[in-house]
């Protein structure tokens, strides 16, 4: 076997050994990813009020769990066709004792508003002010 052909197999081999690595990690990655998803629940308040309830274990930051909280519920309406308008929540963050990060917040699915901002002035009368006070 020529040097050639003994770096074309080393490399050849590299790459397959590269490959199967990225192939765990995406697998990791989706079935991480699953475990987010089997741990959120969005269930109906009353009216067209939702409540969103997430938990995650190993994020420390109370603002993540909030943050993936807010982006489930955003997608939730957008779905929809719909707009979200967040009305209260709240988040904790992963504790050393193993209890995992929570996050709740309430929301609306609403048509998403156009408002449509026009300038006309102000006009002040000043005709009262400006009358004789006997005519009053």
């Amino acid at each position: 076997m020529t040097k050639k052909n003994l770096a074309a197999v080393i490399l050849c081999a590299a790459g397959a050994l590269a490959l199967a690595g990225c192939t765990s990690t995406v697998q990791k990655l989706d079935e991480l990813q699953k475990s987010y998803e089997r741990n959120v629940k969005i269930e109906p308040v009353v009216g067209s009020i939702w409540r969103i309830t997430a938990e995650r274990e190993k994020v420390e930051s109370p603002a993540r769990i909030a943050e993936y909280a807010y982006e489930r519920a955003k997608n939730f309406c957008s779905d929809k066709g719909l707009g979200m308008l967040p009305l209260t929540g709240s988040s904790t963050g992963a504790k050393e004792d193993g209890t995992p990060a929570k996050a709740w917040l309430e929301f609306r699915c609403s048509n998403p508003e156009k408002v449509e901002r026009e300038y006309k002035g102000i006009t002040l009368h000043f005709d009262d002010l400006l009358e004789d006070e006997k005519k009053r």
